[in-house]
């Protein structure tokens, strides 16, 4: 017979580095996976920067926010500074951004996107990506192009009416 220690004992799924490494402990694969996007909302002073994509095959010639996908082994907060750096040139402080959503998306496999609001970075934001952004500039909250990206679009309407759960496409 088990003792109460050996019946309630826990062990540790498999963290993303051992898997990477290969341990597939706890790992399921019956269940969703997901492509994890992580998008910056950067305001100043009332205005929203938005870009114009270009060149990628996806919603070109329609404004977005900045945005990226999460690599293995980061966290949705490193992802985001990270593409602050990548994209804008800036260096943001985790501490410095605020969730402020998350959209479930029906696209493809399913993905999840993170939002987070950013008031304070460090740097001048310089156009870092112009084969994928041929348009980078402030708009304000009120008045945002008509050419957005729909899901995009309808995030950022949540955030300005203080929903932190956008579920799109289902």
């Amino acid at each position: 017979m088990k003792s109460v220690e050996e019946t309630l004992a826990y062990e540790d799924p498999s963290t993303v580095k051992a898997v990477m490494g290969g341990s597939l402990a706890g790992i399921t694969l019956d269940r969703p996976r997901v492509i994890v996007d992580v998008n910056l909302l950067i305001m100043n002073r009332g205005q929203l920067l938005l870009g114009r994509r270009c060149g990628t095959g996806f919603a070109n010639g329609q404004y977005s926010v900045p945005a990226g996908h999460l690599e293995l082994g980061e966290s949705v907060v490193v992802a985001a500074a990270r593409e602050a750096k990548e994209e804008l040139n800036i260096n943001v402080d985790p501490d410095d951004m605020r969730f402020v959503q998350v959209m479930h998306n029906s696209y493809g496999i399913g993905r999840l996107a993170f939002f987070f609001e950013i008031e304070r970075w460090e740097g001048d934001i310089v156009n870092m990506e112009p084969h994928k952004c041929d348009d980078l500039r402030w708009f304000d909250t009120g008045d945002l192009p008509v050419n957005m990206v729909p899901y995009i679009r309808e995030a950022v309407g949540h955030y300005f009416s203080g929903h932190a759960l956008t579920l799109y496409g289902w």
